[in-house]
């Protein structure tokens, strides 16, 4: 994946920059989704990458920049949340869930609802981990998107609200859809 992202930059190399706004978002998308699952480390500079390009593209050559923007701000987040900034991830998840729900971003929403369950999980809120999880579970669930890695987080030993085991009531692995 890198490779092909490091070689359609090299083919940009003689296009001029106002002509490539697309190109580059595209590009820098890849090495978004290449940090997060293969160098987590690497995913805040990734995804500040990729909001620098969506910032300086002409609406009129990226149409859909507001639904890039939240996608490029959730992998923040998630990058936020694995170097351990566990306050600004739970605020900037929190924002991006609002914008997933206004643009219709359903598998991003699923990503951001699993991190925030995560994130209750961490702080000791128990109840609240069961409530967004089992929201979470209901949208994969809902759009056969159970075996899509934004739903991961979903598939864990997650502690019962009730007890400190765990629940027998969260699913454990993916469902097969039907």
């Amino acid at each position: 994946m890198i490779r092909d992202a490091n070689a359609a930059g090299e083919l940009m190399a003689g296009v001029p920059p106002a002509d490539r706004h697309a190109a580059d978002v595209l590009i820098a998308l890849l090495w978004v989704v290449h940090a997060r699952s293969r160098n987590p480390a690497a995913t805040p500079q990734a995804a500040a990458r990729l909001l620098d390009l969506l910032d300086r593209a002409p609406r009129e050559q990226l149409p859909r920049v507001e639904q890039y923007r939240a996608i490029a701000v959730n992998n923040s987040a998630v990058g936020q949340l694995w170097a351990g900034e566990l306050a600004d991830a739970e605020a900037t998840l929190a924002t991006v869930q609002t914008r997933c729900v206004e643009l219709g971003l359903g598998l991003v929403e699923l990503s951001v609802r699993a991190n925030l369950a995560l994130l209750d999980v961490i702080h000791g809120r128990l109840p609240d981990a069961d409530r967004r999880a089992r929201a979470a579970q209901e949208i994969a669930d809902r759009r056969g998107w159970a075996s899509e890695p934004q739903a991961l987080g979903l598939y864990g030993p997650w502690p019962s609200p009730t007890s400190s085991g765990t629940s027998s009531n969260w699913p454990t692995s993916p469902s097969t859809p039907g």
